[in-house]
C-alpha cells in the first residue's frame, strides 16, 4: 500500500512497504502538476504511484471551493459528520481511513448529480489554507470526488452558500 503525505505544496514524501523517499521541488512545479485547470489537487499518477494510492494534502495556498450534499437549506454539523460505524465500514469493505472522511465535490453539478433525492441541497464551502483540513482527490465515486478530513464544525463554518435543486421525474 502506498501513501503520500504533503505537508506543503512543494514537499511531499512517499512511502511504500516501509521504504521512504522524499520529493522536494519548487512549489510552483508541484502546483503545476496538481492543476490541470480543472482539478486543483494531486493525483497519484502525478508521482508515478500505482492506481489506488491515496494522496492526502493540505488545502492549496490559494484555497479551494468544494460542494457537499446537505439535508436542508440550513446545514448543521450533522451534515459534515461521517455516519458510518466501524462495523458498517468493514461490512462494506471501506478502509478505516475513508470511514473517517466526508465526501465533497469540486463542482456543484457533480454533487447534484449524486443526489438520490428528488429535492436536494448543495452547500458551497470555501476552504482556506493553514487549517487542519486534509483533502484527497479520490474520484472513487466519480469525477471530481474529494474526500475531506476535518472537524465537522470547521466545515460548517466554511459554508458560503446553499443551493436548492430538484430532479425531474
Amino acid at each position: 500500500m502506498h501513501f503520500v503525505k504533503c505537508v506543503s505544496e512543494g514537499a511531499c514524501s512517499s512511502s511504500a512497504e516501509g521504504a521512504s523517499r522524499q520529493h522536494q521541488s519548487v512549489a510552483s512545479d508541484v502546483r503545476a502538476s496538481w492543476n490541470d485547470d480543472a482539478v486543483p489537487l494531486p493525483r497519484a499518477t502525478d508521482y508515478g504511484l500505482p492506481e489506488g494510492t491515496t494522496v492526502v494534502v493540505v488545502v492549496p495556498s490559494d484555497g479551494l471551493t468544494l460542494y457537499r450534499l446537505v439535508d436542508s437549506d440550513v446545514p448543521t454539523v450533522r451534515d459534515f459528520e461521517e455516519r458510518r460505524t466501524r462495523a458498517q465500514a468493514e461490512r462494506d469493505g471501506i478502509p478505516e481511513l475513508f470511514r473517517l472522511s466526508v465526501s465533497h465535490w469540486l463542482r456543484h453539478d457533480q454533487a447534484a448529480a449524486h443526489s438520490i433525492r428528488r429535492r436536494f441541497h448543495v452547500a458551497e464551502l470555501r476552504l482556506e489554507p493553514g487549517t487542519l483540513v486534509r483533502l484527497a482527490l479520490t474520484e472513487d465515486h466519480g469525477e471530481g470526488h474529494v474526500d475531506v478530513w476535518a472537524n465537522p464544525q470547521q466545515l460548517l463554518d466554511r459554508v458560503t452558500n446553499v443551493v436548492r435543486g430538484f430532479r425531474r421525474a
